[in-house]
């Protein structure tokens, strides 16, 4: 986690001059330069004590710079601002530090500028600093844009962590008040980048960085990033000893009150128990303005009546509030909660059960818990708890876990791998987390894969490899492997004796060893499956004898969902049942999911498991991972889903994490209700849940979340909606019609618009519409202004967006501005809204951008103006063909000079898989270190897939006869490449001769040119053949497999080719032996690849590579 911490201290910048401290002053604030970076002081007392910046090399490999390297910085005083200017010359890149003070308070601004393109390097940037002395053992509050949350403690003493040593507090931070024994400190976001809050006291770090930091990060590759925040500060009243007039809790019975004296927790009650009687104690004080005291001892003395039991005693047992019996069949999660002779109990069968009954007690007060941003408390003189109460209840589920928008013990979840916490005390987790990682993937954090020896490891693709610990393989039927993995799972046990649960999970990959000893062993046990469960009996059985109790647990997932043909697993060895790639959006009962085996695989698994049902947990996948925001409407599958688990019996329900995504307030809300009582009516708990997020408007989003999912579920769509495929997966291009949107979806909202009661309602009803908007714009118009492949002679069609799609586009352009969402809307795959509206901003943040500001504000002058020029004549200046009795070749110079077309006049067929290409980088070009499958003809200046030479913008010259047309570009690693593409003109052939230069002024060494076309034949065509030319030029002829090397003494002997009896096609590859290394063959579900790879050479300046081939049509 985090690896750049690891070396953070010693590669910052602290921003300060030579010529010694710089000040500004207002009112009561004061800010200068020190040492240590910003220093800013309220009233004399010091609120900010430090700032760092770094920006690192790309995959952390160093720094760009470090403290040493900004002896030459610039600051300028200009009245009540400093600011601060430097230099970054390796990467061409400067940043400008900004302080302004006044009388309401202090902004900062940071702007980093990268001229050029740059690898993405890593940015962290603490802007500020705050110190401990002043803030441990104060409180934290998250006021967002949706809502305030209900302030946290500050933990007095450095927090511990198993992860690399940070402490993430809270994450994207739009504004946050810290408040200390002394000062009270209210930030607020002013930039496009979302800070996150860390208390870096649980790291190793110099002192002056072992404070709270708000860190900002992001991943520079070009252009301009600016961050901003606003600090202002008060001082915090202290306590001035008079009394305050207040209300009581009376316990009611019949026409009987009495009045509540005391709250009582045993004196060797668990801890968690004694800070849910202080949260207790907390609601009430807030309702009535009484503060009930706390008892903690043996119940000597208690009164007779007017007490409040919070947990199991001999006290309350000794009142006849319970009987140990009574809790026999509750587990650790049931509870009691009754009121009876004046008293009242709130108990568990453990100490989460005892939170649990607590927290049903505030919402029979009137107490709701919707959302971390919407806590309910009511203000009452006189509170009164009346008869009947006598509540016995416990949950479906064992194990209930999810991340989401609430605070777990308040909604009935168990403690998962996230924080859940009573006021300032934690709760154990149920599922162990092994150092450094996280539960899911396992074995890479428990063994690391660098620190055993390389036999341990699993041989895939003919290596055993180091990777990432989540993703890490070992060599499962290796012995010494067996006992070195049960060690560490027994030391791990050893070290954290808390959870339950323990998983020994594979890593986060389909692939396992394939070396030869392994591919028997699977055989001999019966399946990888059965192999899987063999070994990890073998780590239970060691579990079992040493630490009785305990569980480990083994993923049923990808490779390994089927259940086993032999093997069974033992009683402490529990499988976590993974239906990641079915249907999210209908239950497993849907014909769609039934085709899909989840039932009949859950209900085997549950056959060959000695506890049965009690021997599975189930891993959900309501949520999307990518494009997060979109609608990804489970809610009512996962509801269904759920009575079938309860009818089962099975022993647990997680819920894969519920990111930041659609609706997801109203899901964190209804969801752990469900898990704890399948039962519960959905449809009230919802009612409930809008009533109170989107007060009068809430009949319209009701209406809203009820046709979103009743339409996903009713859909016809034979597709799945699927957790990573994002918004462009089949299942919502039929579903997203313009006729559903248009008159079944957007009238919802903006009826709702119309009722909204304030700005606040308003804002949540936009964060729902934009992940709507964003999803119609994504399937329906970033293809708008694309040149979208046909099978016309032309084989292209422009595709025009509508004059109604600009304003749309406008409106999400506002949305996202409101709501302070980013223009990446998807960085892992580099995907921003410019593929949406068609253009990259000029200036930063984004919304400073004349053309996009007109886009908000003018959608219809914006239509027109693009209309120009995404005009017929335009798209074929940047689209050359070239043309011969027999082929038609598309060329595209500005990416990769790839051919983008071959098409074959006597086939009437398109040769090639092309993909769409976006008319914004047919003007602009596309950046080299995002891969974009473009498809067609491209090379590659290197060994790796996707080396240089694929997406640079080429110089093209075409002969006067339309035949030929030769391409040059100067790539990044010193090379030119210089393509001559030639149609023949008697045959469909095209021949292809490309030549690496060395252009720089050293030797550049390991050169070697790959080809990389995508033929438009696939594994799914009948018949597909492999040819193969041997030396006495004869063929041979074998079935084509899904990759295939053919060098050294296989290499053909000048020629090979592959042929589609379905299709009636035969592509041939004819090359110069000396030329050619090695040739390679791939078949995909939509192409197959016929490549090239030249030998490795090394080019002393002016020297060149060349390699020449053709390609021919039968």
């Amino acid at each position: 986690m985090m690896r750049w911490l690891f070396v953070l201290w010693v590669m910052v910048f602290p921003l300060s001059t030579a010529a010694g401290d710089v000040a500004a002053r207002a009112g009561d604030y004061e800010a200068r330069f020190g040492a240590n970076g910003l220093e800013v002081r309220y009233k004399g007392l010091p609120v900010v004590t430090g700032s760092r910046f770094t920006l690192f090399k790309p995959n952390y490999t160093g720094a760009y710079f470090s403290q040493a390297d900004f002896t030459g910085l610039s600051t300028q005083v200009e009245g009540d601002c400093i600011t601060v200017t430097g230099r970054i010359p390796d990467i061409d890149a400067e940043f400008t530090h900004q302080t302004i003070v006044d009388r309401e308070g202090v902004q900062i601004w940071f702007t980093l500028r990268v001229r050029g393109q740059v690898e993405p390097s890593p940015v962290e940037l603490a802007l500020m600093m705050f110190p401990p002395d002043e803030f441990a053992g104060g409180s934290y509050r998250i006021d967002s844009l949706l809502g305030q949350a209900r302030p946290q403690p500050l933990p007095l003493e450095k927090p511990q962590t198993s992860a690399a040593g940070t402490q993430l507090v809270a994450g994207s931070v739009r504004g946050l008040t810290l408040t200390g024994r002394r000062v009270e400190v209210m930030l607020e976001n002013l930039g496009e980048v979302s800070p996150n809050f860390f208390d870096m006291r649980s790291r190793d770090f110099p002192q002056p960085e072992r404070v709270y930091w708000l860190l900002y990060q992001w991943t520079a590759t070009g252009g301009e990033t600016t961050c901003g925040v606003k600090l202002q500060a008060r001082r915090v009243a202290q306590p001035t000893g008079q009394k305050v007039s207040a209300g009581k809790v009376l316990l009611r019975e019949g026409g009987r009150r009495v009045e509540v004296q005391r709250i009582f927790v045993h004196q060797q009650a668990h801890a968690v128990e004694k800070a849910v009687a202080r949260e207790l104690q907390r609601i009430l004080r807030e309702i009535t303005g009484r503060e009930i005291s706390i008892t903690e001892g043996d119940g000597d003395g208690l009164s007779a009546q007017g007490v409040f039991y919070v947990g199991r005693s001999d006290p309350a047992r000794a009142r006849a509030l319970y009987t140990d019996e009574e809790f026999a069949p509750l587990g650790e999660d049931g509870f009691i909660l009754r009121l009876k002779g004046g008293n009242l109990l709130a108990a568990g069968g453990g100490y989460r059960g005892t939170v649990y009954a607590v927290y049903r007690l505030l919402e029979r007060l009137g107490c709701r818990f919707y959302s971390t941003e919407l806590e309910v408390i009511p203000h009452r003189a006189t509170l009164e708890v009346k008869s009947p109460l006598d509540v016995v209840d416990k949950p479906a589920f064992e194990w209930r876990a999810m991340w989401g928008r609430i605070l777990p013990m308040t909604a009935g979840l168990s403690p998962g791998e996230w924080e859940a916490k009573v006021g300032d005390t934690n709760l154990p987790k149920m599922m162990g987390i092994p150092p450094r990682g996280f539960w899911h993937h396992t074995m890479g954090f428990l063994l690391p894969a660098n620190s055993v020896p390389k036999e341990y490891l699993a041989e895939i693709g003919g290596e055993r490899r180091v990777t990432e610990p989540a993703v890490q393989q070992y060599c499962l039927s290796n012995p010494d492997l067996q006992k070195a993995m049960t060690e560490a799972v027994l030391r791990w046990i050893e070290s954290d004796p808390n959870p339950l649960y323990y998983p020994v999970h594979y890593g986060d990959t389909a692939q396992f060893c394939q070396c030869e000893r392994c591919k028997a062993w699977y055989e001999e046990h019966g399946s990888l499956t059965d192999a899987v469960i063999w070994f990890n009996n073998q780590i239970a059985q060691e579990v079992a004898k040493r630490f009785p109790g305990k569980f480990i647990t083994t993923l049923a997932y990808w490779a390994t969902r089927k259940p086993p043909v032999r093997e069974r697993p033992l009683p402490n060895h529990l499988i976590i049942f993974c239906a990641i790639a079915e249907c999210q959006a209908r239950p497993w009962s849907h014909p769609v999911n039934l085709k899909r085996n989840v039932i009949p695989d859950l209900e085997q698994w549950i056959a060959v498991h000695p506890l049965g049902a009690q021997g599975i947990i189930t891993f959900e996948y309501p949520t999307t991972y990518y494009y997060i925001g979109y609608p990804f409407p489970a809610l009512y599958a996962f509801a269904e889903n759920l009575k079938y688990y309860k009818r089962l019996g099975i022993r647990g329900v997680y819920i894969c994490g519920l990111t930041d995504g659609h609706l997801v307030h109203l899901y964190s809300y209804v969801m752990p209700r469900l898990m704890w009582n399948p039962d519960a009516d959905l449809r009230q708990l919802i009612d409930e849940f809008c009533k109170a997020w989107y007060g009068g408007a809430w009949r319209p989003m009701r209406d809203y979340v009820d046709r979103l999912h009743r339409s996903a579920i009713e859909s016809p769509s034979e597709g799945v909606m699927d957790c990573h495929a994002g918004p462009g997966q089949r299942f919502f291009r039929e579903l997203f019609t313009r006729e559903w949107l248009d008159k079944q979806i957007y009238p919802l909202f903006e009826r709702a618009e119309q009722l909204a009661e304030s700005e606040l309602i308003k804002r949540r009803i936009w964060r729902e519409k934009w992940g709507v908007l964003f999803t119609d714009l994504f399937l329906n118009v970033q293809r708008g202004r694309d040149i979208v492949p046909d099978a016309s002679e032309r084989g292209y069609t422009r595709q025009i967006p509508s004059r109604e799609a600009y304003y749309r586009i406008s409106e999400l352009l506002r949305l996202t501005r409101i709501l302070g969402r980013n223009w990446a809307v998807e960085p892992r795959l580099r995907y921003t809204l410019s593929a949406i509206i068609g253009f990259e901003p000029t200036r930063t943040p984004w919304w400073e951008c004349p053309q996009v500001q007109q886009l908000m504000e003018y959608p219809q002058r914006a239509y027109e103006q693009e209309m120009k020029a995404f005009s017929e004549e335009e798209v074929a200046r940047r689209i050359i063909r070239l043309e011969s009795p027999h082929l038609i070749a598309d060329i595209v110079p500005a990416l990769g000079g790839r051919i983008w077309r071959l098409y074959s006049k006597g086939m009437k067929q398109d040769l090639f898989w092309r993909g769409t290409l976006e008319w914004r980088l047919l003007q602009g070009g596309h950046r080299a270190d995002y891969y974009l499958n473009f498809g067609g003809y491209e090379e590659y200046a290197g060994e790796r897939f996707a080396s240089p030479g694929w997406s640079e913008r080429y110089e093209c010259t075409v002969s006067p006869d339309k035949r030929s047309a030769t391409l040059s570009a100067n790539l990044p690693n010193g090379l030119q490449l210089t393509r001559v593409v030639t149609l023949s003109p008697d045959e469909a052939a095209v021949e292809i001769e490309t030549r690496l230069t060395n252009r720089s002024t050293q030797a550049v060494s390991g050169v070697v040119l790959r080809t990389h076309p995508q033929f438009q034949l696939s594994g799914n065509s009948e018949g597909l053949q492999l040819l193969l030319k041997a030396a006495d030029g004869s063929w041979k002829q074998i079935p084509a497999r899904s990759e295939t090397f053919l060098n050294g003494a296989d290499l053909p002997a000048g020629a090979w080719g592959i042929a589609s009896k379905a299709r009636g096609i035969t592509i041939l590859n004819e090359f110069d032996p000396s030329q050619v290394r090695q040739c390679y063959l791939y078949v995909g579900p939509e192409f197959a690849n016929l490549e090239l790879f030249s030998h490795a050479k090394t080019l002393a300046p002016g020297e060149s590579l060349t390699l020449k081939h053709r390609y021919m049509v039968r």
